[in-house]
């Protein structure tokens, strides 16, 4: 969201990005311009990602719905929320380190990245043999009418094809089917009116539709990518635990808080995070250091007020305001945390504060080792991943440019990392079509034997795809 007069000029632009060539850049560009009419943004899938998968942050939580046991007919109720804890992924835990992702799945395909979601669709039967949609769920912070501005694409041109429904409280409000192999997809806009504090806003991603006693009984390559800003223009109704209005309308624009605290081990305190919701602004002293602040004067005095005004729908949300480099103004047993509220006026009719001071505790594991997707200076690691595959480097194939009647040698060195080898695929892809295994028979066979085909199943399969294949030739 950018600010924009009468006049102003606004350009979009296409380059030919880091590789500063055009080869296969061919693209489709669209944009839709809004204004605002005094909403912000309140919710956005891909900001508000946490990388450190934790359910709840922001408002958001993960999860999926159980179609094959909950019917077709979704409610709220049967949001299921993927299981969050530490360490590696696990049964408890499906955060991967960088995604929600089904542990000891495929199937379950189960995923939601920042990006991506991707549901399942599998008819074997048993734990596995779910139809599971993926849903992001976002609370509201804000009451009134809000605009959710939305995108869903395909990323793997494969598949059945998924529909996206977005719901309020369990309710449809809009929806898109996307085909098998549209990337574009499309870009959609609704506005849901009376909105209220708490209401859940569910963004699900249904698979496509298996035709029964078919081959393959289960979709891959349902992955799509997602996206999703939602804007409002909220209130601080639901906000308050206590009411300073008579002390401070035409009084005094500051007021003063204390929060003690105590603290029994400084030493074991990794980091320290404060949220606040405030309007207008604020200064935050930790035992009396000043630690943090926002829309707040250089020179305070007893009545100072905020710099400016600050919109209900920013104010009513949580803003982080990083401590770690002040932990050592913490000190054994009690503490204060003092806050001096400031309102844009005396007079101005509304004011809010209200906080958190969150520690971090951290624990030194050298037992096992984990992948980190992403570097984190001067800050906590995170659970990391123990769920990663091998190094492929060397990666090399001969004849450079094959003639049709060449045979084409790939060879590549294949590593472990913290996880053994069991066997090596490869993959191929014309241009921008599906990927396909490249598999010797035998292997192939013994694929299939285990997930109960016999190899009557398998030649009846491969003659089905060559007469395919053979009538587009003709």
């Amino acid at each position: 969201m950018v600010p924009a007069n009468l006049g102003s000029t606004v350009d979009f632009v296409i380059d030919a990005g880091n590789a500063n060539n055009d080869f296969c850049d061919g693209t489709t560009f669209t944009a839709k311009i809004l204004t605002t009419g005094g909403a912000t943004v309140v919710a956005d899938t891909i900001g508000d990602w946490s990388y450190s998968g934790t359910q709840g942050e922001k408002n958001w939580t993960y999860g999926y719905y159980n179609q094959t046991t909950g019917g077709v007919t979704y409610a709220s109720s049967k949001f299921v929320p993927f299981p969050s804890g530490t360490g590696p992924q696990s049964s408890g835990n499906f955060w991967n380190g960088e995604a929600w992702k089904w542990f000891d799945g495929d199937p379950p395909f189960d995923t939601i990245g920042q990006i991506e979601m991707m549901p399942s669709a599998f008819q074997t039967g048993g734990t596995r043999g779910a139809t599971n949609w993926v849903i992001r769920r976002w609370v509201s912070e804000v009451s009134g009418t809000i605009q959710v501005d939305w995108h869903i694409g395909k990323k793997e041109l494969t598949g059945n094809g998924m529909v996206a429904t977005i719901y309020q409280n369990g309710t449809q409000r809009d929806t898109f089917a996307i085909t098998a192999a549209d990337f574009i997809g499309t870009n959609k806009t609704i506005t849901i009116a009376s909105v209220q504090v708490g209401d859940l806003i569910d963004i699900a991603v249904t698979p496509g539709i298996i035709t029964a006693g078919t081959l393959p009984d289960f979709i891959t390559g349902d992955l799509c990518f997602l996206n999703a800003t939602i804007h409002g223009s909220g209130t601080l109704a639901g906000q308050f635990a206590s009411d300073v209005g008579n002390l401070m309308t035409n009084i005094n624009s500051s007021a003063y808080l204390r929060l003690p605290f105590t603290v029994a081990d400084v030493s074991a305190i990794a980091g320290l995070t404060l949220r606040m919701k405030y309007d207008d602004g604020f200064v935050a002293y930790l035992n009396g250091h000043q630690v943090a602040g926002a829309n707040a004067p250089d020179t305070l005095d007893w009545n100072s007020a905020a710099t400016g005004p600050r919109p209900d729908t920013d104010a009513t949300q949580f803003q982080d305001f990083v401590l770690d480099d002040f932990r050592d103004f913490l000190v054994i047993g009690n503490n204060v945390l003092a806050i001096q509220g400031l309102n844009a006026t005396a007079a101005d009719a509304d004011f809010l504060i209200a906080a958190q001071l969150l520690a971090t505790k951290a624990t030194l594991d050298t037992a096992n080792k984990r992948y980190f997707s992403g570097p984190t200076p001067g800050s906590l690691n995170g659970v990391g991943t123990t769920t990663i595959g091998p190094l492929i480097t060397s990666a090399k194939h001969k004849p450079a440019e094959p003639q049709d009647a060449e045979d084409l040698v790939v060879t590549a060195k294949v590593s472990p990392t913290l996880n053994g080898v069991a066997n090596v695929s490869l993959y191929y892809r014309v241009m921008f079509g599906a990927d396909y295994p490249l598999l010797g028979y035998e292997r192939l066979l013994g694929d299939w034997k285990a997930e109960g085909y016999g190899e009557a199943v398998l030649d009846k399969v491969l003659r089905r795809n060559a007469e395919a294949f053979l009538a587009t030739l003709r």
